[in-house]
């Protein structure tokens, strides 16, 4: 078999001072493109790559033989060492593809991970790539006559790469009304560091100290040193941090909270555009903040779909993977720990937006993710390892609802195992940021906490119910379609269905709270949610369940869901949610006033006359008998078929049983 084509036959493709080093071209030496070139290393000097110096990932000469001793010789894997010297935690969880030392070898040698001097792209290549098998071979039998000097190989994946296929991109010598505008470095003292004092902690996947250094870049008429995937980074952030701001004027400069958010996060998108299928780790994490901004503008759809982009292209780059085969050196720890961090901050994003919308998540097999997880740590970055875990009972509670059918006991003792999970995850959650689930005088902790922690707290406190929510909602549902009395079977429901107001019941109580007291957390818009969620929750229960005791308390659980999206009312999709509770509780406060209405038009509230069993309202059963009201368990937006909870338990009259789903 011909080996790769050789260096000189590859240059004549392109002229050769575009690939060359600095000091090559000066000496006219045939530079072999490597990090560091032959040349270079042999002079022991240093090799630099003109207008690429920032671009390219500056590979150590660390050999693979000191990374593994490196490894062995940590001691407890995500936990900081006892010198301070801060470590990475590797999932111990059984692989059950690998099941021997010699298979989980044999996996990592059929990798390829190295950049692509054409593109400057990092490029991953899994077992089954047929250039992953091709480095096999070329370790295993080095052919010396067809590589440099020094013995070091060539890259298979620029040997490889057609340099006559290029994507039509933008000019990236830089916008000059952006440059006139100095990167809006005015405005971006506000916005940054409002991104950074909030939505920061719960997604911390940018180093702030690295960011703001490589903003100075753009500030102060240096950004050639910084590529385009960068620049959108700089403006999604940007586009994030105006639109979660605490604003104390209606405007700034002119355009108020959604004016600059847009703005930003169209320069951002342009920047994008202008460097394609980029899959450098600046592009991964502009990915996530946009989508952070389509969260907090309330479009779940769009953010989908940005996470996905940054899935891919994680996922192309080899980010998801901790390969020992990656081309001739490995990375530095701090990159290793950024890209470690974006990794998994990805990862739990991505279930918790596909759990949302009840899509699947694009993540693949955990079996494919061998990345090593961010210490467990009392700094900010401690949760992402924790989030990653909740993320995956998460996932535990899509298959769950997406089950075969069985019976109405085998899907309560399943889901009381989910639950038992969701406790053990919580009790294990580090002090600082473990969340006192029923003690809300806790809720916003001591004094000497820091800022970060409590904001995390909070944040996987409402995660938990939402999660519990979900979790026992098909059995609320089931229950308020069937009706059943306790004698007819249904007291088996009683405990579950308890469970899911009871999460509800303590969303909205603690939301609430929050409200008032954190002015900050009026500004996380995707916090509408969580509360719509919760109120559709009670208002169904109201409307079909509950009874006459308890029906005091239920309404002032929607008045104050209707308090919370009130103090969102900058936000369109807030003041329609608010419009639609608001409709909802006067019907069910003045039921008198639809006793004559048509079966269609009633909602399920008994009139006067009606007599309560076993705390149901008979006359609301038996309008549902006679003519299906509307499901107010629907969430309130027009395609109802969104909402995959309306599928979870179809009822067969004729046959009494669960239908297949």
């Amino acid at each position: 078999m011909s080996g790769p084509a050789t260096p000189e036959a590859t240059r004549r493709k392109r002229p050769r001072a575009a690939r060359a080093c600095q000091r090559c071209r000066t000496k006219k030496y045939r530079c072999d493109e490597l990090e560091p070139c032959s040349k270079c290393k042999k002079s022991n000097k240093a090799c630099i790559y003109e207008n690429a110096a920032s671009l390219r990932e500056r590979i150590s000469s660390i050999s693979q033989s000191q990374l593994v001793a490196s490894n062995q010789s940590t001691g407890h894997l995500g936990r900081p060492e006892k010198d301070g010297c801060e470590t990475l935690r590797v999932d111990r969880r059984p692989n059950p593809c690998n099941h021997d030392i010699e298979g989980s070898a044999s996996n990592l040698e059929g990798e390829l991970s190295e950049i692509n001097p054409h593109t400057l792209n990092r490029e991953f290549h899994g077992p089954t790539s047929s250039l992953a098998f091709l480095a096999a071979l070329q370790r295993r039998v080095p052919d010396e006559s067809s590589g440099p000097a020094d013995g070091r190989q060539q890259s298979l994946v620029s040997a490889f790469h057609n340099d006559t296929f290029l994507p039509q991109t933008m000019s990236d010598a830089g916008n000059p009304s952006l440059r006139q505008h100095r990167y809006y470095f005015r405005q971006s003292q506000f916005f940054l560091d409002a991104y950074f004092r909030n939505l920061h902690y719960i997604h911390p996947i940018i180093d702030r100290g690295e960011f703001l250094s490589r903003c100075e870049d753009l500030w102060f008429e240096r950004s050639a040193k910084q590529p385009q995937s960068f620049v959108a980074l700089y403006f999604a952030v940007m586009a994030l941090g105006a639109l979660t701001r605490e604003w104390d004027a209606a405007s700034l400069d002119g355009l108020g909270r959604f004016g600059w958010s847009r703005k930003m996060f169209e320069q951002a998108s342009l920047s994008m555009g202008s460097s394609p299928f980029k899959t450098d780790i600046e592009t991964v994490q502009a990915s996530i903040i946009m989508a952070k901004v389509c969260q907090n503008e309330l479009n779940p759809h769009l953010a989908y779909m940005y996470l996905g982009i940054a899935v891919r292209t994680s996922l192309s780059a080899g980010h998801n993977r901790h390969s020992q085969a990656v081309h001739g050196s490995v990375s530095p720890p701090t990159e290793n720990l950024s890209v470690s961090k974006t990794w998994w901050g990805l990862y739990s994003l991505e279930i918790e937006t596909s759990f949302a919308l009840g899509r699947p998540d694009s993540l693949g097999p955990d079996l494919y993710h061998n990345r090593a997880m961010p210490a467990i740590d009392d700094t900010e970055t401690g949760i992402i390892t924790p989030m990653v875990e909740f993320a995956r009972i998460v996932r535990e509670v899509s298959r769950f609802v997406f089950l075969p059918a069985r019976s109405i006991s085998q899907r309560i003792q399943r889901a009381d195992e989910i639950e038992e999970e969701m406790e053990q995850w919580v009790n294990s959650l580090p002090d600082m940021i473990r969340p006192q689930l029923h003690n809300l005088s806790d809720s916003l902790g001591t004094m000497t906490d820091a800022h970060w922690a409590k904001k995390q707290r909070h944040t996987l406190k409402f995660r938990y119910f939402n999660v519990k929510m979900v979790l026992f909602r098909p059995f609320l549902l089931h229950a308020a379609r069937t009706q059943r009395s306790s004698m007819g079977g249904a007291a088996e429901l009683d405990q579950p269905v308890s469970k899911c107001v009871s999460a509800a019941r303590n969303t909205i109580t603690f939301m609430h709270h929050m409200y008032c007291s954190a002015t900050y957390f009026r500004t996380w818009w995707y916090n509408l949610n969580y509360t719509l969620y919760a109120a559709t929750i009670i208002v169904g229960y109201l409307t079909k369940l509950a009874t006459e005791i308890e029906r005091s308390e239920l309404l002032g659980l929607i008045s104050m869901s209707i308090e919370i999206l009130n103090a969102m009312d900058e936000h369109v999709v807030a003041k329609k949610a608010s419009a639609i509770l608001q409709q909802a509780s006067a019907q069910m406060q003045h039921p008198e006033e639809n006793i004559n209405q048509e079966p269609s038009q009633q909602v399920g509230n008994a009139g006067p006359g009606s007599r309560i069993l076993n705390g149901r309202s008979t006359g609301a059963a038996t309008r549902a008998s006679e003519s299906p009201a509307p499901d107010l368990f629907l969430d309130s937006f027009g395609d109802v078929n969104l909402d995959f909870m309306s599928q979870l338990f179809p009822w067969d009259d004729d046959n009494s049983s669960l239908c297949a789903i």
